[in-house]
């Protein structure tokens, strides 16, 4: 579905624009992933607002996206299961957030997420897949990043739990720890 509709913007463009007549299929791919990203993004928001956490699924969305950039993982065969397996991701994340933010206890969960997803970034990142090969210097730098990413979300979680706000620090630790599983699925064309 994404493809043919990107492939219908695309012709639009090559009409207004015949330079652009070459680089059909990188501009077909191009709009096949912005359209994708917008769809995600629009999957997030809704059940965040479904859930009444739509700031904290904003917050989810952009830690697990920066992170998930560096460390690679789990990548869905089609934009249909990626949107899907996007979508149960948050919806768990939703409801995590929404059993746990007010527990005693909660703060024990945080910081178990957040050492348990460092480890696991520490030990399996960058993960490339089919898609996306690396070279040992993208493999290098990419794990360097990753690290750096993943304790700058760490800095960014414990402040807002100094500050009292709980649901944030909790959504960034649970946004780590979906990176994290992420690199722990098998991917089976590797």
């Amino acid at each position: 579905m994404f493809h043919a509709i990107s492939e219908k913007i695309a012709e639009f463009i090559i009409s207004e624009n015949e330079e652009q007549k070459s680089n059909r299929e990188v501009l077909i791919y191009g709009i096949e992933i912005l359209i994708s990203d917008v769809v995600n993004l629009f999957v997030v928001l809704l059940t965040g607002l479904l859930f009444g956490h739509i700031l904290c699924s904003l917050v989810f969305f952009i830690s697990f996206a920066v992170l998930r950039e560096k460390t690679g993982g789990y990548h869905a065969d089609t934009h249909l299961k990626c949107n899907m397996v996007l979508a149960i991701n948050t919806v768990l994340v939703m409801l995590v957030i929404t059993w746990l933010t007010d527990k005693d206890y909660m703060q024990y969960i945080v910081v178990a997420a957040a050492v348990f997803s460092g480890i696991v970034i520490g030990m399996f990142s960058p993960r490339d897949n089919v898609n996306k090969r690396l070279d040992d210097y993208s493999k290098r730098r990419n794990k360097i990043q990753s690290l750096i990413i993943f304790f700058m979300l760490c800095s960014i979680m414990v402040i807002l739990g100094a500050l009292g706000y709980k649901a944030y620090s909790l959504t960034v630790s649970l946004s780590m720890l979906s990176v994290a599983i992420a690199l722990m699925v098998k991917i089976k064309e590797l």
